[in-house]
């Protein structure tokens, strides 16, 4: 993935810096100076997102309320293990939760997102529209059958009514 500086401007009190990441330009405020840590934050949320697959699954989960790993393997058409590893490094980054329903493990962003991701969720929910490989990643997911970790709400309703003395 090309990352790279494209412009420091200053205007006044206000230092802005762009930096273009595959072809988009995204607007970076440097004033007042970042601290370490919030620099750290924002470093640590472009690495995550800068490996293909894992921009992939934040993509779809920005567009989906959440998802299972069974339906990412089946949309991403990738190995069950390489997308648990991407999630697992999400997930060690804060930059998806997760809860557990039955057997299976849903993941979703988080409900409170850090500021450099709150600033990313609009492009990373429009970028289907101009990556080819985004869209048709959201056409795969639509026509995902329902896995086994989402049984259809009527088979769900039948088996707590006759679970029921």
């Amino acid at each position: 993935m090309d990352v790279r500086s494209h412009a420091l401007a200053v205007f006044g009190a206000a230092t802005i810096e762009y930096i273009r990441i595959n072809g988009y330009i995204f607007r970076v405020d440097l004033w007042p100076f970042p601290t370490p840590r919030k620099a750290m934050q924002a470093s640590t949320v472009f690495k995550a997102l800068s490996d293909p697959l894992r921009l992939r699954i934040m993509h779809l989960l920005a567009v989906r309320e959440d998802l299972c790993v069974c339906e990412l393997t089946e949309t991403l058409e990738m190995p069950q293990s390489s997308i648990s590893r991407h999630l697992s490094l999400l997930r060690h980054q804060h930059l998806v939760d997760t809860y557990r329903e039955g057997r299976w493990i849903h993941y979703r962003l988080p409900a409170s997102t850090r500021p450099p991701l709150t600033d990313l969720l609009p492009l990373l929910r429009n970028l289907g529209r101009s990556e080819a490989v985004l869209a048709r990643d959201l056409a795969r997911l639509e026509q995902v059958p329902p896995a086994a970790c989402r049984p259809p709400p009527e088979a769900s309703a039948v088996r707590r009514a006759s679970a029921r003395p």
